[in-house]
């Protein structure tokens, strides 16, 4: 008996030593994770860099040329987007110093730092305008919730029209009526259940029917320069991949000080097919870059804060006013707007684009893929299904559009895929194909002024600022047409509708490689923006300069002589009166562009 204290106390030490040595190996084995969790990240991102290392790589989905092609029509939104994870590394957040908005801008949100752009505080707000379809809104709730957000806070905001009911309250209730308002309590039971997991979310449930137009403009009122708005239609699919990207344009194009452009007023996914001004299909997918186009793009348009301010305050001023209304002769818009009246909101930015010389951004994906496409189901714009609109980028569609790509140009990735693949196999074109689309997906994006700019009508427009000194407008003379004649066009007034009336008039002529002599400097602007060339003269020293001017051209004419100074003279005189008479053709051309100009569209 003697012995059994000690025995106690040893199988009491024994114990304690028993579980701290448990708990050592645990506190080990957690400080291993970490960097086994990196070690397996970094052997992915080397995967899809195209690492040459030996060791085994597990990279899924197979993206040879031949699995690419097959899995391109039948994969679905959820596992390209569980694929995307192992192909494309998560956008970083958004990074680089914070700078301040011009004065003019700044004024639209007052406060300490209203106008303070800081990409570190960048958040993107969600709108969904849903109506009266569940198994459409499901679907596109459904391509929301599954896209990569990388951990950021994304705000989603649901915003449920009322299938019943008008704005002045009066409507007879009918059967029809009361089984659309039973389909109405079916989206609510479904949004109910739904669950957002990458932020707030909302639902604001619409006592009556109030149209596409109030949807679309009562979404979003900007509270801070550094949010962005998607409006999202619930016919829309997005691609997974939607937000990385959207992230690298506004890292480039808005959040960077250097390229910030104000003229630029928001940044559209859809696949744009359609030239207001023609009315004809258009593939404008074969630009390798971004470009710029005046046309709003509804189906993936995301909203930036200063412009739409503006536009919802211009809007304002016009909406009630019957004497300005959103038509653009000759524009497949102004149809729209007389066929249905004020229940369409776009040929209202439409106008306003033209008048302001404002531009959408439009990324240009290889293959005509989306990063968001719109369903066209039957609805209040849409008389019958008519099927989407795009084929929808995902990772695999991505690499089988480069393969196909690669083919027609008869380049030299495809050799690349061919030799990687028959040295190390499937898995070796596998990773020859994730580099190929790392290599599309993260290349260097021009600067904003060396992107195409196109108007209404899908027409070029040069880059040229104002001249504002002799030797600036030598230099635009240059730019403009530096071996035919040039026409000066004096603008007398500073009335805007005026001014947009009467270029109409001057684009319709057929008048080309002419210069508007502007007496405003802020007038100036506006239509340099536009695409015109301009030259900035302040009235008093106009007369002057114009008459050095006429001076240079009479002297010039009367030293060519002969032939060559009666077609000197012809030439530049009709530069130097072009206020009057700018094209002093015969009248058979003159009904000649005319009609061109009409067959086209652009009066």
């Amino acid at each position: 008996m003697a012995g059994s204290p000690g025995r106690g106390r040893f199988l009491f030490v024994f114990l304690i030593a028993l579980v701290a040595s448990a708990a050592l190996r645990i506190w080990l084995e957690l400080q291993r994770q970490p960097a086994r969790q990196h070690t397996r990240q970094e052997q992915t991102r080397q995967a899809a860099c195209g690492s040459t290392s030996n060791e085994p790589i597990d990279l899924q989905p197979r993206l040879n040329p031949s699995s690419a092609t097959a899995s391109a029509s039948s994969s679905s939104s959820s596992s390209s987007s569980a694929s995307s994870r192992g192909l494309l590394a998560p956008e970083p957040p958004l990074k680089g110093p914070s700078w301040l908005l011009p004065p003019k801008l700044a004024r639209l949100f007052p406060g300490p730092n209203g106008g303070r752009v800081d990409p570190s505080q960048f958040r993107l707000h969600i709108k969904v305008l849903v109506y009266d379809r569940p198994d459409v809104a499901a679907r596109c709730l459904k391509a929301l919730a599954s896209a990569e957000y990388d951990g950021d806070v994304v705000t989603l905001d649901i915003f449920v029209d009322h299938t019943f009911g008008n704005r002045s309250g009066k409507s007879a209730w009918t059967k029809r009526a009361a089984d659309r308002v039973t389909v109405a309590h079916s989206l609510l039971s479904l949004l109910d259940t739904f669950t957002w997991p990458h932020g707030p979310r909302t639902v604001l449930y619409r006592s009556q029917n109030m149209g596409i137009q109030p949807q679309w403009l009562e979404s979003w009122w900007p509270e801070s320069v550094n949010d962005v708005a998607f409006v999202v239609e619930d016919d829309m699919e997005v691609s997974p991949l939607f937000y990385r990207y959207l992230k690298r344009l506004l890292g480039v194009y808005y959040f960077n000080a250097s390229n910030f452009n104000p003229s630029v007023y928001g940044v559209s996914f859809q696949r744009q097919f359609f030239i207001a001004g023609f009315n004809s299909g258009l593939n404008v997918y074969d630009h390798p870059d971004p470009f710029l186009y005046q046309l709003v793009g509804t189906w993936g348009q995301f909203l930036l804060p200063v412009p739409w301010k503006q536009f919802r305050l211009w809007y304002d001023m016009r909406r009630y006013n019957t004497t300005r209304e959103p038509a653009l002769e000759g524009l497949k818009t102004t149809v729209w707007f007389k066929s249905k009246g004020n229940r369409l909101w776009t040929p209202w930015i439409i106008k306003w684009a033209y008048a302001k010389g404002m531009f959408n951004l439009y990324p240009s994906p290889p293959g005509n893929l989306s990063l968001s496409i719109s369903h066209r189901e039957k609805g209040s714009n849409m008389p019958k299904n008519r099927g989407a609109d795009a084929a929808l980028l995902t990772p695999q569609k991505l690499a089988a559009a480069l393969a196909a790509a690669a083919a027609a140009s008869g380049g030299s990735a495809t050799a690349g895929v061919v030799a990687a693949g028959e040295r190390g196999g499937a898995r070796g074109a596998d990773v020859a194909w994730a580099r190929a689309i790392r290599e599309w997906w993260f290349r260097p994006l021009p600067a904003l002024r060396g992107l195409e700019r196109h108007d209404l009508c899908f027409r070029h427009l040069r880059w040229l600022p104002p001249a504002r000194s002799l030797e600036e407008f030598h230099a635009l003379l240059n730019a403009v047409a530096p071996d035919k004649y040039v026409s000066l066009i004096v603008v007398p007034f500073n009335g805007r509708d005026l001014i947009n009336n009467w270029l109409c008039h001057i684009d319709g002529s057929g008048v080309s490689n002419l210069i508007l002599i502007v007496p405003c400097a802020r007038l100036a602007a506006e239509l340099a923006a536009r695409g015109y060339a301009v030259f900035y003269l302040p009235p008093v020293t106009r007369r002057r300069i114009l008459r050095h001017l006429a001076r240079n051209i009479s002297a010039d004419a009367a030293a060519a002589g002969g032939d060559d100074s009666s077609d000197s003279s012809s030439g530049n005189s009709s530069g130097s009166s072009s206020s009057s008479s700018s094209s002093s053709s015969s009248s058979s051309s003159s009904r000649r562009r005319q009609q061109q100009w009409q067959e086209r569209g652009c009066r």
